[in-house]
């Protein structure tokens, strides 16, 4: 709340826009209570005339790196040095007890457990049987402490670990997703082995499939506009996000009974089903459900 409150303070005093990205609340504790008075702020704000905006990803688990359950100040030096670190004892104990009770950031272990922390993706060979478990499982399996644990496997894999973290509520992405001034992004990320992120090939279909036609928190054209003209207004980007005259023929074809997302955190490198034609400047890049050949995408700007 006071770093969203802060951002709104400065673009009062400078008369700025402001994005807030990935408009969430993070922790058991919080889920429910928080999302609200953050959307009464931003409305509050709109009405007095700023120009402010937020996005979210519609899922209730996120995806990072592991090293960001430990707190800020580890990773000083950079990452070799963190590795190193993560094998001497006092420094160990040290972070231990700063995770146990540090409330001055985003302390994941604290705020939403072990059993809500899952290892998706490692490097090397004998820490694979870990991927797609969480810490608490994993630990109790191995009879180890999970702080000791998480250090030993950020110090083998020179900290490259990734994790999938359930993080927030659906009540929460419902509240915001109903916002007027929300946009819908996928914050996807492409890792070379282990586990992804379902919404890296889903995201689209899951918005469709679960928030409009299964739960009804959007109509179709709330969702599109989501997923299109906003974020389009707010990158500032011309031509793009809008059907009319003038603007680039980026068009999606479906039948919105038929989108599915197939990809699951178990098995996340599926496609999406449902989308039976995409053009990108008028060319059909999807067709009849398959790839072309086509390549007529370009990089944006605003």
């Amino acid at each position: 709340m006071e770093a969203l409150r802060e951002m709104l303070t400065v673009a009062r005093a400078l008369r700025t826009p402001v994005h807030i990205s990935h408009l969430k609340s993070i922790g058991k504790a919080y889920w429910g209570r928080y999302m609200p008075e953050m959307l009464a702020l931003l409305t509050r704000a709109r009405e007095d005339g700023l120009d402010v905006s937020c996005d979210l990803y519609p899922y209730t688990a996120g995806s990072t790196q592991l090293i960001h359950v430990l707190p800020p100040e580890a990773q000083e030096g950079g990452l070799d040095t963190l590795t190193q670190k993560l094998r001497v004892p006092e420094f160990r104990a040290a972070m231990r007890e700063r995770m146990r009770t540090g409330t001055d950031f985003e302390n994941l272990s604290l705020l939403v457990g072990w059993e809500n922390i899952d290892v998706s993706t490692v490097t090397r060979e004998e820490n694979r049987r870990f991927v797609g478990r969480s810490v608490a499982e994993i630990s109790a399996a191995e009879g180890v402490d999970p702080f000791d644990f998480t250090f030993d496997l950020l110090a083998s894999e020179s900290c490259a670990v990734t994790m999938i973290d359930r993080i927030t509520a659906n009540e929460d992405i419902c509240a915001a997703l109903r916002a007027p001034f929300s946009s819908v992004i996928s914050d996807a990320t492409y890792p070379t082995s282990g586990l992804l992120h379902p919404r890296v090939y889903g995201n689209c279909a899951h918005l469709l499939e679960e928030y409009v036609r299964r739960q009804g928190v959007l109509t179709l054209e709330q969702a599109v506009e989501r997923l299109t003209s906003r974020p389009a207004s707010v990158l500032g980007l011309a031509g793009k996000g809008r059907l009319a005259v003038g603007m680039d023929a980026d068009l999606c074809l479906f039948d919105p009974a038929r989108i599915h997302e197939t990809a699951s955190y178990a098995a996340p490198e599926r496609c999406a089903e449902g989308m039976d034609y995409v053009f990108v400047g008028g060319v059909p890049v999807i067709a009849e459900g398959q790839f072309t050949d086509a390549v007529n995408g370009s990089v944006l700007r605003s």
